[in-house]
Order: C-alpha cells, then sequence, then structure tokens
C-alpha cells in the first residue's frame, strides 16, 4: 500500500527528485509533523495510494490531549487557530469526555469493508476515553459513503488525555473498486470535556483529513517483519538483550522493469540505504538489517521503510511504519519446604514471582514434576500459581515451573533470552522410617525398664 509520510525526509527526495513527475507518496503520520498548539484530529496514514481490488485500513487518531488550561480573549471557532490570549473564554486544551466525529468517502471508488472503534481505554490501551461509556451514536452508511461516531464517558469516569502522543478513535477498511481520487474527510468533529463551572465545554482541536489516489501495478514494498531471530524464526516481542532483525520484502506486481531506493529509518535516523535495486515484472526482494540489542531500551519502538521508485519515468514513493515492542522478563520464585518425608502432601507456590516489566503479568503457571531417576519424563503437570502434591517416592525429585506473559511470551529452548520464564527447584524426599517410635511404643518401653528394676530390687533384697 502507498500512503503518505509528511516527515522532513520525504521533502528531501522532492527536491532531489524534482526533475521527474512525483505521482505518491507513502508513509504514517507520527507526532512529529503535527500541529502542537492544541489536540489534532486527523486520519493515518495522510495519503494512501492502491489499486482496484486492494484493501487498506485507516485510523482516524486524535493527537495531544493535555489538560492544560487556555484563557482567550475571544471564542474559539471550528477550523480556526488558537484565539488571542485573554480571560473572558476558558478552554481546556484536552481532558477529553466526549466526541463526535463524521467521516466520509466516495463511495463510487471506496467500498467500505470494517471498522474497530477503539474505546474504552481499558478495553483498547492505544483507544481513547474512560469507561463507563455512553453509546450516544453510531452509524455506518456504504451507500452515502459516511461513518459516524457518538460517545462519551460517564461518571465517575476520569477525563482522558494522551499529552505529546496520539491515541486511536477507531479504524476502517475500504476496498478499492476503481480508479480515481477521493477525501476521507472528516466533515463533522467535535471534543467536548466535561461540564465545570467556568470552563467552555467545547475542546479546540485542528483536523486533518485523508486523501486517496488509485494507481497500476508497480514496484511496492509488500511486507515489514521485524522481531528476535533464533532457529531461523522471528519472535516478537523482542526481549531486552537480543537483537531485533528487521525483513523487508519488496515485490513487482507490475509489467515493467522498476528502478528503486530503500531505505530504512529509526524515526527520522537513517539506518541503511540500499541503492540502485531493479525488478523484474514479477521478481521480488529480500533485505534484512540488524538492530543491535545495545541500541534498543525496553518499551514501545518504531521504524519506517521507504522506498523510492521510477515506474515509466515517474516517480513514487512508497512506505511502511512498524511499531515494536522490547520487554523486559519475569523473576520467577518457588517457595520451598524445610523438609519432604516420603507421603508427605506438599504445597509449593510461587506467589512471590513478579514481572520486572512495568507493563507485563505472568498470566499462566505450569509445574511439571519429574520423579527420581525419571530422567526428563514428566510424571505429573499442574496448572495455577500453586500446586499441592502427594510424595510418594523418595529420591531428588525435580520440579520446573513455566509461566506465560501477557504478550505470549513463554520459555522456548531454542531463544536463550526466554530462559528466566522457566525455573527449577530439586526436592529431596526422605525415606519413610519403617518403625517409627510413637507414644504407644515409648511408654511400653518405660513400662518395661520399671518392671526390670523392680525385678533387680527383688532379687537383692532375698540375697540378703
Amino acid at each position: 500500500m502507498l500512503v503518505c509520510k509528511k516527515v522532513a525526509i520525504l521533502f528531501v527526495f522532492m527536491l532531489v527528485f524534482s526533475t521527474l513527475n512525483v505521482v505518491g507518496i507513502a508513509g504514517s503520520q507520527t507526532e512529529s509533523g503535527l500541529p502542537a498548539d492544541m489536540p489534532v484530529v486527523y486520519v493515518d496514514p495522510q495519503l494512501i495510494i492502491a489499486s482496484p481490488g486492494e484493501t487498506f485500513t485507516v485510523s482516524v487518531k486524535v493527537f495531544n490531549l493535555t489538560d492544560t488550561l487556555y484563557a482567550a480573549a475571544e471564542p474559539w471557532e471550528p477550523g480556526e487557530p488558537l484565539p488571542p490570549p485573554g480571560t473572558r473564554y476558558c478552554y481546556y486544551l484536552g481532558n477529553l469526555y466526549g466526541l463526535h466525529i463524521q467521516l466520509s468517502w466516495d463511495p463510487l471508488i471506496l467500498e467500505y469493508v470494517s471498522h474497530t472503534v477503539k474505546i474504552p481505554v481499558e478495553t483498547y490501551p492505544d483507544g481513547v476515553l474512560h469507561e463507563p461509556i455512553q453509546d450516544v451514536m453510531e452509524e455506518v452508511d456504504a451507500d452515502a459513503g459516511t461513518y459516524t461516531l457518538s460517545k462519551a464517558s460517564m461518571p465517575p469516569a476520569e477525563a482522558f488525555i494522551c499529552p505529546e502522543a496520539n491515541a486511536t478513535i477507531f479504524t476502517i477498511t475500504f476496498n478499492v473498486t476503481k480508479e480515481g481520487k477521493c477525501t476521507l474527510q472528516l466533515d463533522d468533529v467535535e471534543l467536548s470535556t466535561s461540564l465545570e463551572p467556568n470552563i467552555m465545554d467545547k475542546i479546540p482541536h485542528w483536523v486533518l483529513p485523508g486523501e486517496f489516489q488509485s494507481t497500476g501495478a508497480m514496484t511496492r514494498i509488500a511486507s515489514v517483519n521485524i522481531g528476535a531471530l533464533a532457529a531461523g524464526k522471528l519472535y516478537h516481542p523482542i526481549i531486552i538483550g537480543e537483537n531485533a532483525t528487521v525483513l523487508i520484502g519488496v515485490i513487482n506486481d507490475g509489467n515493467v522493469q522498476d528502478t528503486y531506493n530503500l531505505t530504512l529509518y529509526n524515526g527520522t535516523i537513517s539506518l541503511r540505504t540500499w541503492e540502485n535495486e531493479a525488478l523484474e515484472p514479477g521478481e521480488s526482494k529480500t533485505f534484512n538489517y540488524t538492530i543491535k540489542a545495545e541500541d534498543l531500551d525496553r518499551g514501545l519502538h518504531s521504524i519506517t521503510v521507504n522506498a523510492t521508485i521510477i515506474h515509466e519515468g515517474k516517480l513514487f514513493i512508497d512506505a511502511e511504519f512498524k511499531e515494536f515492542r522490547v520487554i523486559d522478563t519475569p523473576t520467577l520464585s518457588i517457595s520451598e519446604p524445610p523438609s519432604v518425608i516420603k507421603g508427605d502432601t506438599v504445597t509449593l507456590s510461587a506467589s512471590g514471582s513478579v514481572h520486572n516489566d512495568p507493563d507485563g503479568e505472568i498470566l499462566n503457571y505450569t509445574w511439571s514434576l519429574i520423579e527420581p531417576g525419571a530422567g526428563t519424563s514428566v510424571f505429573k503437570t499442574y496448572e495455577g500459581i500453586s500446586m499441592t502434591h502427594t510424595f510418594a517416592k523418595n529420591g531428588t525429585w525435580r520440579i520446573i515451573l513455566t509461566v506465560k506473559d501477557n504478550w505470549g511470551v513463554t520459555y522456548n529452548p531454542d531463544r536463550p533470552a526466554t530462559e528466566p520464564y522457566q525455573k527449577e527447584i530439586l526436592l529431596n524426599v526422605g525415606a519413610k522410617s519403617e518403625t517409627p517410635f510413637t507414644i504407644e511404643n515409648i511408654a511400653f518401653v518405660i513400662i518395661i525398664a520399671v518392671v526390670l528394676i523392680l525385678i533387680v530390687v527383688y532379687l537383692r533384697r532375698r540375697a540378703r
């Protein structure tokens, strides 16, 4: 999919190739290219170029909702900048409590397929508005080419903010039915805050629509994958300490040879450029790059791949934006009893285990028990944060705890970084005594001793 990314690097491309006919720019809008004086509601990506028969998905996002108060001399009007500072009107530049949005498109060119509303944020971490939620209105009119959404938080929900970051209101997917151009228009956008004395309920904001244009088949970026490479397979999320491997697939769907340059960016920093590449019709090629572990901190990261393509003497710029996460690992803890005798029923607990990633959570605990002398053959398994078992055989038992977190990461012998997801302890079970000293045994011994003493005393007296 060819889409627009309005960042400085693309303007450099346009200057370099200014003598050519630039047809399309591709990419995904990030915070760096958006106004920062007040919140922005925008279509991401800003420009999409696709061929008939293809599908694509866009997001409607909001950027930079804060809890800042702005006092103005005049009322703010939609589509206008912030009015001059003053004392008469007071606006929140965020503290979102409700929204109304209508998106429209040309139904003769784009066919509605599906959509996902990212509300509330408790269900969709990348979404907006806190629960409980009031569903005011939601309507898709595919024939007219409109989608309308109205939702609001209800008390005791807190207001939603995302300072210097974006949040997704909804995503929507289209199928391209024929060649043409159309605007993904944000016709009616209202953002509101909760009612407070002397505060206007409207939130001033900018609105940025999207643009769609169809094109014929040509060379394009077919795929971008990133993960930790282990035993020939990519795993994600990436665990801290692992390298990140980027795999980029490029394909020529057209009928003529295309030449292109391919550049991989970390933000606006160029990591690698492949120059003067060429693909014949029907050909494809895969490029790879490794981001070293020391350059990756824990958290969310993003990369952008840009391709500048010369197709029939015209310049196209295709781009793909990809986010990936680097996570920390758990620290596992198993409670151990001081001693265990054959026949004892013992409870082991992993309640002291913690996930070291602030966004991580251990969801599943699996216990594997291996009997003494059984090698690696598992005798019994238990699920849960604790397990209870009666040890009917003396000797050294292997107790193996394996966990899985909220990202689906668990121990994998082919992936060394997952070792913290498994912990093993050895439990020594002692043999049970064949003649244990019970209270009854001790009492019997004492009686026998007393009788023997009395007999000895009696015999000595008779001897006198």
